[in-house]
């Protein structure tokens, strides 16, 4: 490390002083949210490391979710063609009115309502665990059931 340059030295005590506070906030955050947030803030390094963003896939995701998951993530990245994310979205969207027929038969989706639930899963990012997939799926299916009966 001796011959590293001063300026370059520093750039690397800076970047170390950086991912101490992250590891220090996510130690601290108390919700998953919090500690998805902690990494995201951390992620970019202005000027001195710049690493892409953190995309998470938890390992207790169902089964039946991890394919829609991983699916919106590429989506996410742009690696999928048009006509691949239209697929995605015609597929999560008979899952999610699957899904909510099989464990709340009176509270069926129709067609749109299924939509906007599949267009807020697809945003979703950074699910630590496969609860909270499940968690947003009945907090969201409930707002677009009630949304459509209104």
């Amino acid at each position: 490390m001796e011959d590293l340059p001063l300026h370059v030295l520093e750039a690397w005590r800076r970047t170390i002083k950086r991912w101490q506070l992250a590891f220090r906030d996510f130690d601290r955050a108390t919700t998953t949210r919090h500690r998805a947030e902690a990494l995201v803030g951390y992620a970019a390094l202005p000027l001195e490391v710049l690493f892409g963003e953190i995309d998470i896939l938890a390992e207790d995701l169902p089964i039946e979710w991890f394919g829609t998951s991983l699916g919106f993530l590429l989506e996410r990245r742009g690696v999928l063609s048009v006509r691949e994310s239209r697929l995605l979205h015609q597929s999560a969207e008979q899952l999610v009115e699957d899904w909510q027929e099989k464990r709340f038969p009176r509270r069926r989706l129709d067609r749109q309502a299924a939509q906007r639930v599949v267009g807020r899963l697809a945003s979703l990012v950074r699910l630590l665990t496969g609860k909270s997939l499940l968690a947003y799926l009945a907090k969201v299916t409930r707002v677009a059931h009630d949304r459509h009966q209104r």
